[in-house]
């Protein structure tokens, strides 16, 4: 009996081991994916001084694509407004960066914190005028209201549907939910995640 208790925590140490290797193989795709877009980022980033941001637009990049598709910046909507893809990467980057600029310009005017600035890339330019409303500095807590009174609602969903979402940080806050049609109140949290990671990523390729 303990022969077999052994083998099966040995076996399960094993599969651990390779799971979390698969995993670890992944994610070091997935970086090296997005860094690939670095010098096309600070490209378009100096057009309007900003390049500093370069590493901010590249976390933006891992969290809505992973780099992956024509539209790694999903950015098609900010441009339109209206659902849809670019086909083309390099114009998904040109337009993303736009935005990200038009949100950073009128969040400067308006004072509020650099977080602001990144949840508004998900949720839209309005959140920038509600955070300025409410304190001038972004939150979890400040994201969730806007997501399940204003946004939600706004998009048809005036009941407060919610969704499962699974990852660490929305379990950790509220058992891993969304507001359906309410835009994803975690993605600056995200964004700072995958930011450390990618700087992280660039320390080991460079050194």
């Amino acid at each position: 009996m303990k022969k077999l208790i052994k083998r099966l925590l040995l076996g399960s140490f094993v599969l651990l081991l390779i799971l979390l290797g698969l995993f670890g193989y992944q994610k070091y795709q997935d970086l090296k994916r997005v860094q690939q877009f670095e010098p096309l980022v600070r490209k378009e980033l100096a057009k309007y001084q900003l390049t500093e941001y370069t590493e901010s637009i590249l976390a933006i990049i891992m969290t809505e694509s992973k780099g992956e598709g024509d539209d790694p910046m999903q950015s098609f909507e900010s441009l339109t407004q209206q659902a849809g893809k670019f086909d083309d990467s390099k114009r998904s980057v040109q337009q993303g960066v736009k935005h990200f600029v038009d949100l950073y310009q009128h969040n400067k005017q308006l004072q509020c914190d650099f977080a602001t600035v990144i949840q508004a890339y998900n949720f839209g330019m309005d959140y920038i005028d509600y955070v300025a409303q409410h304190g001038k500095k972004h939150s979890l807590d400040l994201a969730e209201k806007y997501s399940k009174e204003k946004l939600a609602p706004a998009l048809g969903n005036t009941s407060q549907v919610r969704y499962r979402y699974l990852h660490i940080i929305s379990i950790l806050h509220n058992g891993g939910y969304l507001y359906r049609n309410g835009g994803n109140f975690y993605y600056a949290q995200l964004v700072k995640l995958n930011q450390f990671q990618l700087h992280w990523y660039q320390k080991i390729m460079n050194s």
